[in-house]
């Protein structure tokens, strides 16, 4: 049986679809005016198949203007439909149960005797590499199939290299074991059902016409299957061109020919080359700026480069259209896919940052009744930051009362801390509960129990495909590992495309193969850059592109003359209808990385190509300047009336008033990746293993002695707070912070020696200034029976010595920075030198202290420095003198003013980069443009 196949050429003078529409109401009976027009028995097949949703709908409406009739519509379809897989007496595999079927293959391989194929075999360990090469093999199986052709057949065609013979024997033998898998499963491979359609002529029940509207890629396979039709069915290929053109442009099965199209002069008139992909779709939305909707019909957008859809939808936003994609959005940045690939790298890693970041999501919080979203957030912060767990199992180890102990000079914020952290550990107890079933069941039935009683309502429309997914998994997906089974649904779930409600008024973003079926007079070409038009054909792991051409695959070049035939195609369409197109390109994409024009836009009389080239890399014109930054509204702080001020505080007022507030008022930087221990963490600990000297061993003149003690007071508070210590970063902090107390051993033993005992650690203290309590915590006190003298000390845990003095002081000469610095922070040394302030901590804790003891006893201040150096560590002294005490009165009185009575914590004083990285991120690197002066309220007026 052998088709009457007609091969006609349709004038491109005006658009394809009113063309296409002619075409097929031609049949229409005039005398059976009264009745429907029945096109039932035409299939149409065209590029895509929402050109033949444009086409149905454009007949239908025709028909009705014309005569008031309706219509039985052309079944329409692409030209797959010609080799839908037949059904037979077992089930046609899905894509997923494909790939589960090649990662059974996989798992049973003896990668050593493959060594010819897999070189590297030992890069195939794991989940990941091992669906990767599924992915290979099945995306191989896909354009084999397209030749009408599986591995063994390439193999036995004599077309492939020699040196490449032993590679597709192999893979033959691979695909083999893949075929029987899916047999004894019960399944049949789609790719072997799709050729035996194609051998048998497979076209719907009733369909008499078979007309190929402007198809240009007929593969092989549907040649085939055209070709195996009964000789009852006529096949009518449609090519459209200019007059007189049809054998020389088209071969027969209707593809533009290689000799007529590839060198191809192509009329671009309108080229827009912008800096990058952002101003390019700014561009884009200024065509439909100030436009009334009814004349946005007139203008089209053809998206060449997918990556643009999103930025192009923003772009219009901002001037006030919608706009969609016709393929729908990908499922991939949809809620759903993001909460199962947490989930799937919590089944990976049972870590607890993948725990911490399942609870942010929402339908997780409330389907563990979690109703306090601001409690739990800050209890997982916590706990993450003072505990560092590594585990899920190291986070529900925690004791909170360990960690924020009852007492204590924070006692009121250690209980509030309490609670948070008491409501995070019950709240990840319960997810605990809801994870168990991934240890102890099946992939498929754990993963259905975790989403058991989840609103997953938003995602109605991925619902159903994923627990169709999971039923898919029954059988083929027993043996191979959850993360892989997991991998795979996840992978299946992302490639979907789902889609929405929009308005009729939006803007279709049409892809390339749509764009000869859009009709719009005006059309704009967005993305035109080298690889995505024409498509970039490459070779894959197995098939270099020489032999996909051979095999009868299109190749670079193919795509080259179908690109540049629709090039024209949409040009002409336009052209004797006063139409236009406007090609958009860029230099840069979003991410800076350089992108070339197409190579379609080289297709033109060598007399325009100079001036071309200089239009595409010559200096682009200097843009309109964007208007300045601006924040939509302004944050403004408030703080409270006090009548204390700490100690430390005074630093961060000299430093930045600006800063000296925000940190006051906790306004501190959360960090959500931290692993290991922060500089004031380390410190802290520290702290507290010093701490327990007092009465202890702090007579103790052996330095062995007290390093035991030491290390032990260490190992206990670390376990306290950090439980179990699986991380290797604290391991390596907790060594360096072990040698650092072994170097306080030794100076401590020293100190001892000298006659210092410890007469209080972690001491109170006030000091009474202009009516404002300044208070502060002294880490240590010694006090000297021998020479009746006090130290006060604090600890310095930071890598390197600190030398109190550079601390506290700097010459004004030598610092830019102290050179703005005010006159009542001012004083002369010693030496006569002008200084200025830098910290005034320590003579604050002398005054304090001299205040505290009401005697004449000397009182000297320094630091204890546990710097990662031996030789540096130990306790260096601040000399103060009273003068030096007087000029930290008189400037600890300035700041109080400024503070209580000026308020003067604007303007800044400081230029931006020298802030902290948090506040940068905060402000986004211009304050005065999102921050309000600060505010300090009274009680009566923040309660009026």
């Amino acid at each position: 049986m052998i088709p009457v196949i007609e091969k006609t050429l349709v004038s491109w003078d005006k658009p394809f679809l009113e063309s296409a529409a002619d075409l097929l109401l031609q049949q229409e009976d005039n005398e059976q005016s009264g009745r429907p027009l029945d096109l039932g028995n035409v299939l149409v097949l065209m590029q895509t198949s929402n050109a033949g949703r444009r086409l149905r709908e454009l007949i239908a409406m025709r028909m009705w203007r014309k005569c008031k009739k309706g219509i039985f519509p052309p079944l329409t379809g692409t030209p797959y439909q010609l080799v839908r897989p037949t059904s037979n007496s077992l089930k046609v595999a899905t894509p997923m149960q494909c790939l589960l079927g090649w990662c059974h293959v996989l798992d049973g391989l003896d990668w050593q005797k493959l060594i010819g194929l897999f070189p590297k075999p030992e890069a195939l360990k794991g989940a990941s590499a091992r669906l990767a090469l599924a992915n290979s093999l099945e995306s191989l199986r896909t354009r084999l199939t397209d030749a009408d052709l599986d591995c063994r057949a390439v193999f036995d065609s004599g077309k492939v290299h020699e040196s490449e013979a032993r590679r597709w024997e192999t893979l033959a033998y691979l695909e083999e074991i893949y075929l029987q898998q899916l047999t004894a499963k019960g399944f049949t491979d789609p790719r072997v059902l799709q050729r035996e359609s194609a051998s048998i002529g497979n076209v719907p029940e009733g369909i008499s016409r078979i007309v190929l509207l402007g198809v240009t890629d007929l593969s092989p396979l549907t040649q085939k299957a055209l070709a195996q039709l009964p000789d009852d069915i006529l096949v009518q290929i449609v090519c459209f061109g200019e007059e007189g053109s049809l054998e020389d442009a088209f071969d027969n099965w209707g593809r533009p020919k290689t000799s007529y199209w590839k060198d191809r002069n192509l009329d671009w008139e309108n080229i827009h080359v912008s800096l990058d992909e952002v101003e390019e779709c700014q561009k884009i939305a200024g065509f439909f700026e100030g436009l009334k909707p009814e004349r946005r019909a007139s203008v089209g957008i053809g998206v060449v480069d997918s990556n643009l859809v999103p930025i192009i939808k923003r772009s219009l936003d901002g001037v006030g259209c919608n706009a969609y994609d016709p393929a729908g959005d990908p499922a991939h940045k949809l809620g759903l896919h993001s909460l199962l690939k947490s989930l799937l790298e919590w089944v990976r890693q049972k870590s607890f940052r993948q725990a911490e970041a399942l609870l942010r999501f929402p339908v997780i919080q409330e389907v563990l009744d979690c109703k306090n979203t601001t409690e739990l957030l800050h209890g997982l912060d916590l706990l993450r930051n003072y505990a560092l767990p590594s585990t899920l199992a190291d986070a529900l180890a925690v004791q909170p009362l360990k960690l924020f102990p009852k007492g204590g000079r924070r006692e009121r914020q250690n209980d509030a801390d309490r609670s948070k952290l008491k409501l995070a550990l019950t709240v990840l107890g319960q997810l605990e509960k809801r994870l168990q079933p991934f240890a102890q069941q099946d992939f498929s039935a754990a993963l259905k129990q975790f989403l058991e009683g989840m609103n997953l309502e938003p995602w109605a429309n991925l619902q159903g495909f994923l627990f169709e997914t999971l039923n898919d998994l029954s059988g083929l997906g027993e043996g191979l590992a959850t993360t892989l089974q997991f991998q795979i649904v996840v992978e299946q779930l992302g490639k979907l495309r789902t889609t929405s409600v929009h308005e009729s008024s939006a803007i279709e973003l049409q892809g390339w193969l749509e764009l000869v079926w859009e009709d719009a007079p005006h059309l704009l070409l967005a993305g035109f850059q080298d690889s995505a038009v024409p498509e970039s054909i490459s070779g894959d792991l197995f098939i270099p592109e020489s032999l996909q051409v051979e095999l009868g695959l299109p190749g670079n070049e193919a795509r080259l003359v179908r690109d540049a035939w629709q090039s024209e195609a949409i040009l002409q369409t336009r052209k004797n209808r006063e139409g236009r197109v406007d090609v958009m390109l860029c230099r840069k994409d979003i991410d800076g990385n350089s992108l070339l024009p197409s190579r379609l836009l080289f297709h033109c009389a060598d007399i325009l190509l100079p001036a071309r080239v200089n239009s595409l890399f010559g200096d682009l014109p200097i843009a309109s300047s964007a208007p300045p930054w601006s924040a939509p509204w302004k944050l403004q702080p408030e703080a409270k009336v006090r009548n204390t001020i700490s100690v430390t505080h005074f630093k961060n007022y000299l430093d930045s008033p600006l800063m000296f507030f925000l940190k006051r008022e906790g306004s501190d930087e959360v960090d959500p990746d931290k692993a290991d221990m922060s500089p004031s963490d380390f410190g802290t600990l520290l702290h507290a293993v010093l701490e327990t000297l007092k009465g202890k061993a702090d007579s103790c003149t052996d330095p062995d002695q007290i390093t035991k003690y030491l290390k032990s007071q260490f190992s206990s508070k670390a376990k306290a707070r950090f439980g179990e210590i699986n991380s290797a970063l604290l391991k390596a902090q907790f060594g360096s912070a072990l040698e650092r107390l072994r170097f306080a051993a030794i100076k401590q033993s020293e100190v001892a020696g000298e006659g210092w005992r410890i007469h209080d650690v972690e001491r109170r203290i006030q000091l009474d200034l202009c009516g404002i309590k300044v208070t502060g915590i002294i880490d240590r006190i010694d006090y000297n029976e021998n020479s009746g003298k006090w130290r006060l000390i604090d600890y310095k845990t930071s890598g390197t010595s600190i030398p109190p003095l550079n601390a506290h002081w700097g010459v004004v000469s030598r610092s830019k920075k102290l050179k703005e610095s005010p006159s009542w922070a001012r004083f002369n040394d010693v030496d006569g030198n002008e200084c200025a302030w830098r910290d005034l901590q320590l003579p604050l804790y002398v005054l304090a202290w001299k205040s505290e003891i009401s005697s004449g006893e000397d009182v000297q201040a320094g630091y204890f420095n546990l710097p990662s150096s031996e030789n540096d560590s130990g306790f260096k002294e601040l000399i103060l003198s009273r003068d030096i005490l007087d000029s930290a009165t008189k400037c600890a009185e300035a700041i109080i003013e400024k503070i209580t009575k000026v308020q003067q914590f604007w303007p800044l004083g400081r230029k931006l980069e020298l802030y902290e990285q948090s506040y940068k991120r905060l402000f986004f690197h211009d304050l005065e443009a999102t921050l309000e002066p600060p505010v300090v309220q009274d009680e009566e007026a923040s309660n009026g």
